[in-house]
């Protein structure tokens, strides 16, 4: 009976082929996953002389904390809180209630020659906290040009050097759940915002007075009560309003509730 001897196969399996091919795809595939996920994140604002004002929901990222989870700006700027921020989804801004931490991060690039300034309004105004960061400094806020609007917006100044990018880190709570608007101005749009108020505001308040004087003096021409229910409800509608200016002029404003603590 003939005898063949065992041999080895001399040339290499396609399965061993195989293995190198597979490492090398899982290796790009996990590389193009982190680029992803550091790509995941707000674009940069780039500031043009033709706008006179943005909205800043399309550019910022959140994050979002407890309230019990109360953390310094240098912690935020810090692993892992810097890489959990996520970009605003559908440009809806919203501050849960309870006083739950949003951390909200944006980039402003300035593609000038020249430095620039512009206003950060922050609205509604019945936040608890609201702070502003650029890198690990606290910005106050700013001197604002009238009472009415002290209470409707919070002000910040945003200068940004020549040919630089500037990333801040804004920290606001509110006791209950509602949407927040992040509007970047030039000061003549804050100023014509300002007019357009104040305007409204006059137009509104001759209105009623007009109609005081008219219905007090129909009601003692007829005798009518009814025109003079109408002034009273008038001059009710008026001291209300009145009121409630006193109410937002004497009550702490959000830094003076900060300052509190």
């Amino acid at each position: 009976m003939p005898f063949t001897a065992a041999t080895l196969p001399t040339a290499p399996s396609p399965g061993n082929k195989l293995l190198p091919r597979v490492a090398l795809l899982l290796a790009a595939g996990l590389i193009g996953l982190l680029l992803t996920v550091s790509a995941f994140a707000a674009p940069t604002l780039v500031l043009h002389e033709d706008y006179e004002s943005r909205s800043l929901a399309a550019f910022t990222d959140l994050l979002l904390l407890a309230p019990e989870d109360q953390h310094s700006i240098t912690d935020i700027l810090s692993p892992p809180f810097a890489q959990q921020f996520r970009p605003v989804e559908n440009g809806d801004l919203k501050a849960p209630a309870n006083n739950h931490n949003l951390w909200l991060r944006f980039t402003i690039h300035n593609p000038t020659a020249e430095p620039t300034l512009h206003i950060l309004e922050v609205s509604p105004a019945n936040l608890n906290r609201a702070e502003l960061y650029r890198g690990s400094q606290r910005l106050d806020m700013t001197p604002l040009p009238t009472g009415m609007m002290m209470r409707s917006h919070q002000l910040f100044s945003i200068a940004t050097p020549a040919n630089s990018s500037v990333k801040y880190h804004l920290h606001l709570a509110s006791p209950v759940e509602q949407p927040v608007f992040l509007q970047l101005l030039d000061y003549a749009s804050l100023a014509q915002q300002v007019g357009q108020q104040e305007l409204v505001s006059a137009v509104f308040m001759g209105m009623l007075l007009v109609v005081v004087i008219f219905t007090t003096a129909r009601a003692f021409i007829f005798h009518d009560k009814l025109f003079l229910t109408v002034s009273a409800y008038t001059l009710l509608t008026i001291a209300y309003h009145g009121f409630a200016c006193c109410l937002l002029y004497t009550s702490p404003s959000p830094r003076d509730r900060q300052k509190s603590r």
